[in-house]
């Protein structure tokens, strides 16, 4: 703090800088934002609104009282006054900037120390974010509980309505100015998601992640059984998959890190990193027009192998199904299991469903299923099987 308030006082006495470089920061404003910067704070100071540095540490004011957050390594918390309007801006910035400001300071100030040259034009505040930063954005940027200037989407702060693109019936979006980086704090009887498949419902503080472009969507169409497939009984059968634009064999552990981080793209192709599910549900028949329940289902497994040399992923259904009329889908998951998200809201449907039927004993069968005991298995522990079961109306958990 004290090194920041020796930069800030000499950056306040700008206006008895050298003739060249005077005209540059003698304005009455960027005086006063100088001066501005002096003031000191400390943890037990009351406040009403905005930021401020103590100890080297951002503090936000939070009802009335100071909440301290530390810098990320390498940063400290620093009050800088704006070059080209009125006021100050308080955040964390590295050493390095601040001592390149200190030397701009003393030039200014005539008393440039032997080895400092006068810049052509004032250095701005040194950020994390900064352009020719790039590590200290990609690893300090991680490490800290600043959020970055260079991220924060300006749209988020309006609703939506009253544009020329607004449409009758639409809804206030919410708003935020910082990325709703505290939205779950707005839900405190929701938990926070924290890599937890959490059934009673949470709130799950992680980015949604990377997009792709919309010609790479991933989509999924299943090869066997086909659509309306008439299969027998308690009999195995094999579930072929082909997927297109889709980078998969990727997935995270279930149990620790379900929906814990941002959806990811492969540096190369552009591709959605993740894999696929398919689950089975159990109709009362092929008219059935009520909605299914999602917590009841008769198979589910997750395809997490790599797709072969023709875009197909596998899965057996070992021992089959009993007798009746079922719906089989596809869900398609980023790396940490969440749905895969996309760029445009117009646009087809990445997944795939298809209805068969279950005959029974005596009935007869239009589909020739391949044989199922050449298909590759998807990637599970070895403690268990190939697939996860469960029986109509009857929920479980699954290790996906």
């Amino acid at each position: 703090m004290k090194f920041t308030l020796f930069s800030t006082l000499l950056l306040a006495s700008l206006a008895l800088a050298r003739p060249n470089l005077r005209h540059r920061w003698s304005s009455s404003f960027q005086q006063q934002n100088g001066i501005d910067t002096i003031n000191p704070n400390n943890a037990s100071s009351s406040c009403t609104s905005g930021n401020a540095c103590i100890d080297g540490q951002l503090a936000r004011c939070v009802n009335g009282k100071y909440v301290l957050s530390p810098c990320g390594p390498g940063l400290t918390c620093a009050a800088l006054p704006l070059s080209d309007s009125p006021g100050t801006t308080v955040t964390c910035t590295m050493q390095t900037g601040l001592k390149t400001r200190t030397t701009i300071a003393r030039a200014v100030n005539g008393t440039n120390p032997a080895n400092a040259t006068s810049p052509t034009t004032p250095t701005p505040p040194d950020s994390p974010c900064d352009s020719g930063s790039t590590n200290s954005s990609t690893s300090l940027g991680q490490t800290s509980l600043t959020l970055l200037p260079s991220v924060i989407a300006k749209n988020f702060s309006k609703n939506g309505l009253n544009t020329t693109t607004s449409e009758v019936g639409e809804v206030a979006s919410l708003m935020s100015v910082n990325n709703f980086i505290n939205y779950c704090a707005t839900l405190p009887n929701l938990p926070i998601t924290n890599g937890q498949q959490l059934k009673n419902g949470s709130c799950n503080p992680a980015p949604m992640g990377a997009i792709p472009s919309t010609s790479k969507m991933p989509s999924a169409k299943f090869v066997t059984p086909v659509n309306l497939a008439v299969v027998p009984q308690n009999t195995t059968f094999r579930i072929t998959l082909a997927v297109k634009h889709f980078a998969t064999g990727y997935f995270v552990n279930p149990n620790t890190n379900y929906v814990a981080a941002p959806q990811q793209l492969d540096p190369t192709a552009g591709l959605i990193q993740g894999h696929a599910h398919v689950v089975i549900e159990a109709l009362e028949s092929l008219n059935q027009t009520t909605p299914t329940d999602p917590t009841k289902f008769a198979f589910f497994v997750a395809l997490n192998n790599k797709a072969d040399a023709n875009g197909h992923l596998y899965a057996n259904v070992t021992g089959g199904l009993p007798k009746g009329t079922y719906k089989m889908s596809t869900l398609l998951a980023a790396m940490n299991h969440q749905p895969v998200l996309l760029p445009v809201v117009e646009r087809g449907v990445s997944d795939d469903t298809i209805y068969f039927t279950v005959a029974g004993a005596g009935q007869s069968t239009n589909t020739t299923m391949p044989t199922p005991t050449n298909a590759p298995q998807p990637s599970q522990p070895t403690s268990s099987s190939a697939t996860q079961t469960a029986s109509p109306g009857n929920a479980t958990e699954t290790c996906d």
